[in-house]
């Protein structure tokens, strides 16, 4: 992996041969205000549009911002439903042990009724890439 950029929140990646795009939140994610989290959220958007890879990995297991629900359908119809409309294939979700940040997060990708593509959540990264490999 190559990394992109990196900032106290988190790190961006990419794996140009196997076409891989991985985000992966650092703990500092627990003192993130909703501001800084939708722009976070928004660079990595961003940052998928210019790679435009067919995998994505979004490294949770150090993510410690809980997303409440509003926040949640909100950043659904602004960011989440824009991955419909790429070459995204496969996306591997690798979550935090936190119940209630799992089941958040889990609850924001799963509100893209109209996915384009398959994803997975998983509880370590070779698991993920073991999977985008398939």
């Amino acid at each position: 992996m190559e990394k992109l950029s990196e900032n106290e929140y988190l790190i961006l990646e990419v794996d140009t041969e196997m076409s891989i795009y991985k985000y992966t939140w650092k703990s500092e994610s627990k003192n993130l205000t909703l501001e800084q989290f939708v722009l976070q959220s928004t660079m990595i958007l961003e940052t998928y549009f210019t790679l435009n890879t067919q995998n994505v990995i979004g490294n949770d297991l150090n993510f410690y911002f809980i997303i409440v629900p509003e926040v949640q359908l909100q950043l659904n119809k602004a960011i989440v439903t824009k991955l419909n409309n790429t070459s995204l294939k496969k996306f591997a979700h690798i979550y935090s042990s936190d119940l209630i940040i799992q089941l958040a997060s889990e609850q924001l990708f799963d509100e893209n009724n109209d996915k384009t593509y398959q994803d997975k959540y998983f509880d370590n990264l070779q698991d993920a890439i073991n999977w985008l490999k398939l």
